[in-house]
């Protein structure tokens, strides 16, 4: 056995390598879940339950991915048929039946959402694993700060979930107009942050500490989770357009 057999490192168990799609899996499990409780009148409680813990295993699954070293295109093509269900279809439906009575343009809301987000996804699905294939092998160069092209399809889902569960009530134009911007800007290549250089506790902080704060103001731990996803949501899409747009004036 040559001295760099000795020194190679052990393979990780086959299980330790399997957590990034595990947690992948967990992300489409419970997007499914979410769907199947809107579809049938079930708690919103629960639902955003399920939304909380899918976008959670959503922020964690590249991060092992990448810290195992086991980042691959089977995990970049199950990530984006998750996020299709939870981040999807999910607000789609949440939208479409929040929203039912009050006008038909909810359905149209809704499947603007849906058709943005999987264009978005095979977008992005397809430029990251022609991007990995055409890749030079060393060290990767200096960059600037990782972006999104286009609204990241977690931003919409929060803010028409958010809306939704919390009992606020736009009007029929308003909301349809709302979910034709969003749908717009997840096509779009208006660049978007992305936080995968940040620890995810200062991602998620802000978010439950505004949630626990309107939870106590608010008297009710659904309308107050619900409206901090809402602000949330649109805090994100007006500080990535400001950006956007101040890099553009000063270019």
């Amino acid at each position: 056995m040559s001295d760099a057999d000795m020194n190679a490192p052990e393979p990780r168990p086959a299980l330790i390598r399997a957590l990034p799609h595990l947690l992948t899996l967990t992300n489409l499990l419970c997007g499914t879940a979410a769907f199947a409780l809107l579809v049938v009148g079930g708690s919103p409680g629960l639902v955003l339950t399920l939304l909380a813990v899918a976008l959670v295993a959503d922020l964690l699954d590249g991060r092992v991915a990448r810290a195992l070293g086991v980042s691959g295109p089977l995990g970049t093509v199950l990530d984006s048929l998750a996020d299709l269900v939870s981040f999807g279809l999910v607000p789609a439906a949440a939208v479409a039946i929040a929203f039912a009575e009050t006008s038909a343009l909810s359905l149209v809301a809704g499947a603007a959402v849906v058709g943005a987000a999987g264009y978005r996804l095979a977008r992005f699905t397809a430029e990251a694993l022609t991007a990995t294939a055409s890749a030079p092998t060393g060290p990767a160069p200096a960059t600037r700060k990782p972006s999104f092209k286009g609204l990241p399809v977690t931003i919409p889902a929060a803010i028409l979930v958010g809306a939704a569960v919390s009992g606020f009530q736009p009007s029929p134009l308003v909301l349809t107009l709302t979910a034709l911007v969003l749908a717009a800007l997840m096509v779009s290549r208006v660049p978007f942050r992305s936080f995968k250089d940040r620890p995810l506790g200062l991602i998620l902080a802000p978010i439950a500490l505004l949630g626990v704060g309107l939870s106590i103001v608010l008297g009710s731990a659904r309308v107050g989770i619900g409206a901090a996803l809402l602000l949330g949501g649109v805090y994100f899409v007006l500080y990535g357009l400001l950006t956007a747009a101040t890099r553009q004036v000063t270019r």
